[in-house]
């Protein structure tokens, strides 16, 4: 399984896929955006709601709308900006204490639409941006410099 989230400046969408392409799980939610915290607790709330729904303990992929900078180790270049120059990385990790991979939401769609076959769902007949997030939750590429 895996679980891929969509942050966006106004929802953030969370989807668990099975092995066989097939969504489980997905909620949808508002983007907090008080603070740069709330964004991380939410995350960290969607990601325990997902796991007490599927069971599902492993890595996040997370779709931004911004880019990762490696060597700094920060966001830059957010729409969302309460991202931009934090650890966001690091932060939700410590927060759900899983493995973070985060990219830009654009080449998650992208690198979905190459690697994965299509995505089996009774709710929708198109891809969604969680489930496209939850292709960078395995994906090499991810965490590098776009």
């Amino acid at each position: 399984m895996r679980l891929g989230i969509d942050l966006g400046g106004t929802k953030t969408e969370a989807a668990v896929i099975n092995d066989d392409g097939v969504v489980v799980w997905r909620h949808r939610i508002t983007t907090e955006r008080q603070t740069y915290q709330t964004i991380i607790q939410s995350l960290a709330d969607l990601t325990q709601y997902a796991h007490q729904e599927t069971g599902y303990d492993g890595a996040i992929g997370i779709a931004i709308p911004g880019r990762y900078d490696p060597s700094q180790q920060v966001i830059k270049g957010a729409s969302l900006r309460l991202l931009n120059n934090k650890t966001f990385v690091a932060d939700v990790s410590a927060a759900t204490n899983r493995p973070v991979r985060v990219a830009n939401d654009a080449n998650c769609f992208a690198l979905s639409e190459a690697l994965e076959p299509l995505v089996k769902s009774s709710s929708t007949s198109l891809w969604s941006w969680p489930i496209k997030a939850a292709s960078c939750a395995t994906s090499s590429s991810t965490n590098q410099p776009v």
